[in-house]
């Protein structure tokens, strides 16, 4: 007899940063889920913005199913996904709702998820996430061709999916002794997309399309139009950029996995060479600072180092 999806015992796992506000609406979003959540762990990475007192302060903390697990450091969306899935799982739960401080699920979201749950090899089920405008968020959602997911929102059957991000991702708390967990020593970028590899290799990622998170990533800002030869192109300030490290060093890692050596030095150098172009052609700020970051970032991909305070070191050179 199959098990209806409704009895299955669910957990959140939510990673936040000194986001307190957006964590709160979050956090009501998911208190108010049809099929409510069965504990919801809170994984804040060492919040300065006083998270840990407005919750307390609001009364979530005296709801039975939070759990506030307060890090000392900020080990990162990838520790914190980590640490969460280890939770989830150590404390028995069937699935683990993966979520970021600026996700808000639909009231449905998790009951039209769970529609998938019954499928008996499904690694993991993704929610269809959307802009706070309402707008598909494509690289959110890969399908199993590579292509992005953005018009399928009317399909009422699960599609299998290539990618999707840590945004509202249910992973079935079985698959982790087989794939393990997200990698820590990644920080931030291109964990979901390395961790998404592996569930693959335990069973499909399932897109449940009527199952709607709005995504309320922040607006960039700061950024500085400038023209090369008639090209505008929106450039980042240095305060921004240094954070890329992560992008640029994380995307050569997975592209080593997937095509060994030779090609990953490569595609280092080309990436390189075209970075530090634009940045010259542009004229960026801080280009020392910048060609710094962009050779150490494939260095340390190619040479296995993930020093993940670099970024911050740069910045505080930066300082007066």
């Amino acid at each position: 007899m199959t098990e209806h999806p409704a009895t299955r015992s669910v957990c959140v796992a939510l990673v936040t940063f000194n986001r307190k506000h957006l964590l709160l609406e979050c956090l009501d979003a998911l208190l108010r889920q049809t099929r409510p959540v069965d504990a919801l762990f809170i994984i804040d990475n060492g919040s300065t913005d006083g998270t840990a007192d407005l919750l307390r302060e609001r009364g979530y903390l005296a709801d039975p199913r939070i759990t506030l697990d307060r890090q000392v450091t900020n080990t990162g969306g990838s520790g914190g996904f980590n640490r969460g899935l280890q939770l989830g799982h150590s404390a028995g739960f069937d699935w683990i709702w993966l979520m970021d401080d600026d996700a808000e699920p639909a009231p449905d979201a998790l009951e039209q998820a769970l529609t998938a749950a019954t499928h008996p090899n499904a690694s993991a089920i993704a929610n269809y996430k959307v802009s706070a405008e309402g707008v598909a968020q494509a690289n959110h959602m890969l399908l199993e061709n590579g292509e992005a997911a953005g018009r399928v929102a009317n399909s009422a059957a699960p599609l299998p999916l290539r990618f999707s991000s840590f945004v509202g991702l249910l992973v079935r708390s079985a698959v982790i002794q087989q794939v393990g967990l997200p990698r820590a020593d990644f920080f931030l970028n291109q964990d979901d997309m390395e961790y998404c590899m592996r569930l693959r290799t335990a069973g499909p990622i399932l897109l449940v399309p009527r199952s709607v998170i709005r995504h309320k990533e922040a607006a960039r800002g700061g950024y500085v139009t400038r023209t090369f030869l008639g090209i505008q192109h929106a450039r980042a300030p240095f305060r921004a950029f240094a954070f890329r490290y992560f992008e640029l060093r994380n995307t050569t890692v997975v592209y080593g996995l997937q095509h060994g050596r030779l090609r990953t030095t490569l595609y280092a150098l080309r990436r390189s060479v075209s970075l530090i172009t634009a940045m010259l052609a542009f004229h960026d700020d801080h280009p020392r600072q910048r060609l710094r970051l962009i050779v150490k970032a494939h260095r340390d991909a190619l040479r296995g180092n993930f020093d993940n305070d670099f970024p911050f070191r740069l910045l505080r050179e930066l300082q007066p």
